[in-house]
């Protein structure tokens, strides 16, 4: 089990995150909602790893997880932040092999490396210099960055999770529902998705579980008919909305202005 028990997260005393205990179960794609500055990304970052907690801890497989060795947590985990680029002009399928551990053998490596590009819609973009792609195709090099760092992994898919912090966002509507199938067959091959999205739809297509936070505090969590609701939204995103039902999943329609007030 991956888990977060009582994090908070505190920054010149503003409190981002408070108190939130979230477990993440093999198998299962669970997504973070909530508006922006509600702790999505926040808590994302703690549970990878790469963002310090106040208080509270984070375990995966009952130990902390600061008490890993790297080489073994990127074994376990892998993460698509949310904001990607590169500064300099490497190929397309160097990026993709930064997620290798050392060591992989050439012709493993390669059948990685041309797997995971070819899943993420970009086969025969290897010898393309990444800083000459779109935004959104330089997303989708980071994303089978972290496919192969979890492929090359040995050991049981099942201990393998996938921490993606809004990895639609600049995605066309293909591609966001490219990724969505990416996390649903992770999931089914029994590894763990953690995902943050901002697209309400998305969400409820892509999750088995959705979490939803406001002002740094879990306010709902459940099946994505439970969570998203229309009195569940409209006190968080403080705008109207409707819910409607569409197999295989609920969807959502802005139905006023956000709330001035607010």
């Amino acid at each position: 089990m991956y888990a977060a028990s009582g994090v908070t997260v505190a920054v010149r005393g503003k409190v981002l995150l408070d108190s939130v205990d979230l477990d993440l179960a093999p198998g299962k794609v669970t997504v973070l909602i909530g508006p922006n500055g509600a702790g999505k990304s926040t808590l994302l970052g703690v549970m990878a790893g790469g963002r310090r907690a106040t208080a509270g801890r984070v375990t995966l497989h009952g130990r902390a997880l600061p008490a890993w060795p790297p080489a073994e947590l990127a074994a376990m985990r892998s993460v698509l932040s949310q904001s990607v680029g590169v500064a300099f002009a490497f190929r397309v399928d160097e990026v993709v092999r930064l997620g290798l551990a050392a060591g992989v053998p050439r012709q493993r490596a390669d059948g990685l490396v041309g797997g995971a590009l070819e899943r993420v819609g970009l086969a025969g973009f290897a010898s393309r210099d990444c800083t000459t792609l779109s935004g959104g195709e330089q997303q989708r090099v980071h994303l089978a960055r972290a496919l192969v760092q979890l492929a090359a992994a040995p050991g049981d898919p099942c201990a393998r999770y996938l921490l993606l912090d809004e990895p639609t966002s600049g995605l066309d509507l293909a591609h966001q529902l490219l990724v969505v199938e990416i996390a649903r067959a992770h999931a089914r091959a029994g590894g763990g998705v953690l995902a943050v999205l901002h697209d309400l739809n998305l969400a409820a297509l892509a999750a088995d579980r959705i979490v939803a936070l406001d002002r740094g505090r879990i306010v709902a969590d459940g099946v994505p008919g439970e969570v998203i609701t229309d009195r569940l939204l409209a006190d968080t995103y403080r705008v109207g909305i409707r819910v409607n039902v569409a197999p295989p999943s609920v969807f959502v329609l802005p139905s006023g202005l956000p709330d001035a007030r607010v």
